[in-house]
C-alpha cells in the first residue's frame, strides 16, 4: 500500500442490517484491513458510546468513531475515550433543548429518546407514530439544526456537524489527505462524506446521491471487495 488509507463505513443497512448482525465474512474482511494497516472509523447517527461496544464487539480496537452525525469523534473505542473536541454555540444548545421539550410534550412514552450526548433521536414505539409523521409533526427546528429521517427514527442534529466535516477532521488529526479516505453510506446523512473523500460508495437508491459522484454498489460485499483493490490488497 502506497499510502495510509482510512475507510468509514455508515452502520445501519449498510456495513449491517438493520437491528441485525453483520453477515457472515463482513467482520474478517474488516479484519483483513485492519491488519494490512488501513484505518476504519464507524460513522452513525448512534452516539460513541454505543459505537464503541460496538467495535469491541467485531474484535476491531482501533476503530475511530464518528457517532451523532458528526457531533462526536472518538480516536479508538476504550475508556475513558480520547476525544476530539467539538464545543457547542449557545444558541446551538437552546435549540436542541427546544426540539428535545417538544418531542417529549408532544409523544411522551410514544417514542424512545436515544440517549445522545448532543443531537436529540426519536425512536416510535411500535404502534406508535412513523418517523415522517413525528419529523412534520415537529419540524427542522430552530436555525442552525438539520434534520434526518430514517427508516426507524428522526434526528436533530447541529447544521454545522456532518458525518463528512468530522472525517476530515479526523483525517486531519491522522495526518490523512482526503483523497486517501473513503466512506461507504446509504442515507443523506452520509452525503456530506460522500462529498469529501476519494472514494465514496454508495449502497442506496442511485437517486438519493442528489448528483454527489459515487460509486453505486449492490451491497457491503462488493463495496468490501473494492476497498480492498483501493488499498492494495489481493
Amino acid at each position: 500500500m502506497s499510502a495510509e488509507r482510512l475507510i468509514a463505513f455508515d452502520i445501519d443497512d449498510c456495513l449491517m442490517p438493520l437491528n441485525r448482525p453483520a453477515e457472515e465474512g463482513v467482520v474478517p474482511e474488516l479484519q483483513r484491513l485492519a491488519a494490512a494497516g488501513v484505518r476504519l472509523a464507524l460513522a452513525s447517527g448512534k452516539p460513541c458510546l454505543y459505537l464503541a461496544g460496538l467495535a469491541r464487539g467485531l474484535g476491531l480496537m482501533d476503530l475511530s468513531l464518528i457517532g451523532e452525525n458528526g457531533a462526536e469523534i472518538w480516536l479508538g473505542c476504550t475508556m475513558p475515550p480520547e476525544r476530539l473536541p467539538q464545543p457547542l454555540l449557545p444558541e446551538e444548545q437552546a435549540g436542541l433543548q427546544d426540539v428535545r421539550r417538544r418531542v417529549v410534550e408532544r409523544y411522551g412514552d410514544q417514542v424512545f429518546l436515544q440517549p445522545n450526548t448532543v443531537g436529540v433521536t426519536a425512536f416510535p414505539i411500535p404502534g406508535g407514530p412513523t418517523p415522517p409523521e413525528i419529523a412534520d409533526a415537529i419540524g427542522p427546528g430552530p436555525s442552525g439544526l438539520q434534520q434526518y429521517i430514517h427508516a426507524d427514527s428522526v434526528d436533530w442534529a447541529v447544521g454545522r456537524f456532518d458525518k463528512g466535516a468530522a472525517l476530515l477532521l479526523l483525517a486531519k488529526h491522522l495526518g490523512l489527505a482526503p483523497l486517501h479516505l473513503s466512506a461507504v453510506g446509504d442515507s443523506a446523512n452520509d452525503l456530506p462524506m460522500m462529498r469529501v473523500v476519494g472514494l465514496p460508495l454508495w449502497l442506496g437508491a442511485p437517486g438519493k446521491l442528489d448528483g454527489v459522484p459515487a460509486t453505486v454498489v449492490d451491497d457491503i460485499h462488493e463495496a468490501l471487495a473494492l476497498l480492498r483493490r483501493w488499498a492494495g490488497l489481493p
